[in-house]
């Protein structure tokens, strides 16, 4: 299905003139065609948007579990000027008797739901080797170890089997991360899903 339509869009652009060589135009460029959309499309929908499912919300903390009472606070994971006065109550340093509820908040648009919650990285160790630094470099680590693997092997192997290789590599890994509620894992997944990205995307220049 997905093939007819590139081919009526093809047959369409032939129509119009956009295309004059289309003695040129096959099914191999309608079909490496729809593979590089899928393959770039699925690579970059993690990568491009890291900076999203990274992003610290906004908190709400409550002394009552049912929030009839609640106040702005923050956690680990937001980033707070050292320099500010009165910085609002952070809820991963309070005493063990002291027990309080938080929640993120709604209301503002930013706030959004993403891994800081579903990974519970909220009050997660910070820095360099923390976990939400590793999430968002552990893709680039794995693309970058893969570029001295992958063009050797679609030499030996041929390029066509590589690159269909790493689009499984990547369609496995990004089902992994989607359902993952563990931050290892989802490292694990994520570097993974880089290996994929040489074959994904340097290579299949190289096939087409």
């Amino acid at each position: 299905m997905l093939t007819s339509t590139l081919e009526e869009w093809v047959s369409h652009t032939i129509n119009r003139g956009y295309i004059t060589h289309h003695e040129h135009i096959g099914r191999f460029h309608v079909f490496s065609s729809a593979m590089l959309i899928m393959g770039f499309l699925s690579g970059s929908f993690l990568g491009q948007q890291m900076q999203f499912v990274e992003l610290a919300p906004t908190w709400q903390c409550s002394y009552d579990p049912n929030f009839a009472v609640f106040f702005v606070c923050t956690s680990d994971a937001n980033k707070i000027s050292k320099d500010e006065k009165n910085p609002p109550l952070n809820f991963c340093h309070q005493p063990p008797e002291v027990k309080i509820w938080h929640r993120r908040d709604t209301s503002n648009d930013l706030s959004l739901h993403n891994w800081i919650e579903d990974l519970d990285l909220a009050c997660s160790k910070q820095g360099p080797m923390g976990p939400i630094a590793l999430l968002g470099s552990l893709q680039f680590v794995g693309w970058a170890l893969s570029a001295f693997v992958t063009p050797r092997l679609s030499d030996i192997y041929g390029r066509k089997i590589i690159f269909l290789a790493s689009m499984v590599i990547q369609f496995v890994s990004l089902i992994g991360i989607f359902i993952s509620r563990n931050w290892i894992v989802t490292a694990g997944f994520i570097f993974i899903f880089g290996t994929g990205g040489v074959g994904r995307s340097s290579i299949s220049y190289l096939l087409m």
